[in-house]
């Protein structure tokens, strides 16, 4: 028969390893808020598609978010086989509708995701060298123009985002806007009225060669 104190220490090594995991998950799920995560939701608590469509907007963020969700699956994975273990039972039962099997198909899911294409690719170059021709004609919502442009050139926000957040970029670099921190985790035809907010400020022939010559951005 196991001594008491024995069993004592393994219950509270047991505990301690339990809070060590959940603090971790949370500074995790902190960390996701910043990129339109909330915060009150456990990662169980997603869909593949919410999560896919949240990545969509995260824009250059994608890669880093990605890693973010990765970590706080298997953080969550590993949650979990402590309880198990806890509770006497050898493996994770995800034969059934629980939390522990939504986690083990995002986790799959996170897996077999690729990154996007980069800013440097081809595409991307086309839509700067066309905002730019927008911003130069446009007289008037410039933003909806850019969008228009954009819509007829890329099928996901994503892609579109990452213009948007381009064209920000240099108004931010000539000082016709300040900082936007969370321009992802804005609808996008919000974050297009930041560009009229823009040439407001801005001569439109500026801001257009700005962009030609500010480069696209690896």
């Amino acid at each position: 028969m196991k001594n008491v104190n024995t069993l004592g220490n393994g219950v509270f090594s047991i505990l301690e390893r339990l809070d060590v995991l959940r603090r971790e998950i949370l500074n995790l799920e902190m960390e996701l808020a910043k990129h339109g995560f909330d915060p009150r939701r456990g990662i169980e608590s997603y869909s593949v598609s919410e999560i896919k469509r949240l990545l969509e907007s995260t824009g250059s963020n994608y890669p880093k978010v990605r890693e973010l969700l990765i970590k706080l699956v298997e953080t969550q994975e590993r949650l979990y086989k402590e309880l198990y273990s806890f509770a006497g039972l050898k493996e994770l039962n995800v034969d059934t509708e629980i939390p522990e099997k939504n986690v083990a198909k995002i986790k799959e899911w996170l897996l077999a995701e690729k990154a996007p294409a980069r800013n440097n690719s081809t595409k991307f170059k086309h839509a700067i060298e066309e905002v730019a021709k927008v911003l130069q004609r446009c007289h008037a919502n410039c933003g909806s123009r850019v969008l228009e442009v954009l819509v007829r050139i890329y099928k996901r926000d994503y892609d579109r985002y990452r213009v948007i957040k381009h064209v920000i970029e240099a108004c931010i670099e000539l000082g016709g806007l300040e900082e936007s921190p969370q321009l992802e985790t804005s609808p996008i035809e919000s974050a297009v009225t930041l560009i009229d907010e823009c040439v407001k400020k801005l001569e439109r022939s500026r801001l257009a060669l700005n962009l030609k010559f500010k480069g696209v951005k690896p």
